[in-house]
């Protein structure tokens, strides 16, 4: 299927400030999924960040070339504009 790709949430952590959504890691296959992780879940004890669930998901054509560029992406673009529904 035509720009499908892995896809998960990525929340941040922050100590005396709770969480926050901190943008979305989107990549082309497993192996560049799992790349990304290495960028996306880390920092410190005090404030890091972590990728949820990964699913996957239909993406409009213009962020599919922007994975495609690394492979991967940790984006804060919305999701209303890259994200396909169905």
């Amino acid at each position: 299927m035509k720009n499908i790709i892995y896809a998960s949430d990525v929340t941040e952590y922050e100590s005396g400030y709770g969480q926050r959504q901190d943008g979305y890691l989107l990549a082309l296959d497993l192996e560049k999924y799992e790349l990304g992780l290495n960028d996306v879940n880390g920092g410190s004890y005090e404030c890091y960040s972590k990728a949820g669930e990964k699913k996957l998901v239909k993406v409009k054509d213009e962020m599919y070339e922007k994975i495609k560029i690394n492979g991967y992406i940790w984006t804060d673009e919305p999701k209303s504009s890259w994200y396909v529904e169905g």
